[in-house]
């Protein structure tokens, strides 16, 4: 997502979590590979390498939205095996593309030449095929396929919605309506815990400003795919106007940092490098490789 005119402040997660861990990367990811300059040519293709881990999270949720567009349609839950094995598939055929430079979108390990053990990509593999067994099997998508078309609000969708002039950005996996009660999902391939409430209670925020949802109806939850503990965000009248003035601060703060229009290379890399090393910026930040 990149920051719009000045007169039309955003606000979204991804672009408050990069100006807090690296004011550099913030100005990469929302404006670098649009300045002119030739040393930012590299950014637009850097912004699209994913690590191991969010490239495993990124199928897992892509694929428990396939199943569930299929459902909200009135489909039959698709067959476990199919599922997997069209998972496996694309995995493979990503991984290989990655391995040989080919991919549009390789994966970090790959770009940076990062001796990644085979067993260690086994675990990435397990990981996704337990998620998605799991929640093949689950009440969880057995209650889903019951539901009429009218129940479902959104399947794996990042919406926009205005909060007092800011353009937000909620992501959300699964938002169902049942006789006027909210239930908004978020589908976590590791524990479900605290962390995640935040993010919920943006998505609760969402649905009390565009779907009219009151907050003592809403229920807002991150389940995790592993074992499918739940954990359920606190969301009442209270929460989302605290959320409502997080979302302004932040946003004056990225707004803030996007009119300072400053040069990348004259704003001082993070102390701590071990940031750096993980960041696909590196190419363009370190030519000759994170220093130690």
């Amino acid at each position: 997502m990149t920051v719009e005119a000045a007169d039309r402040p955003v606000w979204s997660k991804s672009q408050v979590s990069a100006l807090r861990e690296c004011r550099r990367k913030f100005i990469f990811q929302t404006a670098g590979d649009k300045s002119g300059d030739a040393r930012l040519s590299p950014v637009r293709a850097l912004k699209k390498v994913k690590n191991r881990h969010l490239w495993s999270g990124s199928l897992v949720h892509e694929t428990i939205g396939d199943v569930l567009r299929s459902v909200r349609q009135g489909e039959a839950v698709p067959d476990e095996e199919t599922v997997i094995a069209k998972a496996r598939d694309r995995m493979r055929a990503e991984f290989k593309a990655s391995k040989d430079g080919t991919a549009e979108s390789p994966l970090f390990e790959h770009k940076f030449n990062q001796a990644v053990p085979a067993d260690a990509w086994k675990r990435q593999w397990e990981s996704v095929e337990r998620s998605l067994r799991w929640f093949l099997r689950s009440t969880w998508v057995k209650r889903l396929a019951t539901l009429g078309p009218e129940c479902w609000k959104a399947v794996d969708e990042v919406l926009a919605f205005d909060v007092n002039g800011i353009k937000a950005y909620a992501k959300v996996d699964c938002a169902v309506e049942i006789d006027g009660k909210f239930f908004i999902i978020d589908w976590r391939t590791s524990a479900a815990g605290p962390r995640e409430e935040p993010a919920l209670q943006v998505s609760a925020l969402y649905a009390h400003e565009n779907w009219g949802a009151d907050p003592e109806m809403v229920q807002a939850l991150a389940v995790s795919l592993q074992d499918g503990a739940t954990y359920h965000a606190n969301v009442n009248e209270e929460s989302l106007m605290e959320t409502h003035l997080r979302i302004e601060e932040e946003s004056s703060a990225l707004q803030e940092a996007s009119a300072a229009a400053e040069d990348p290379f004259e704003v001082s890399p993070p102390d701590d490098l071990s940031i750096c090393r993980r960041c696909s910026f590196q190419a363009v930040c370190w030519a000759s490789g994170v220093p130690g």
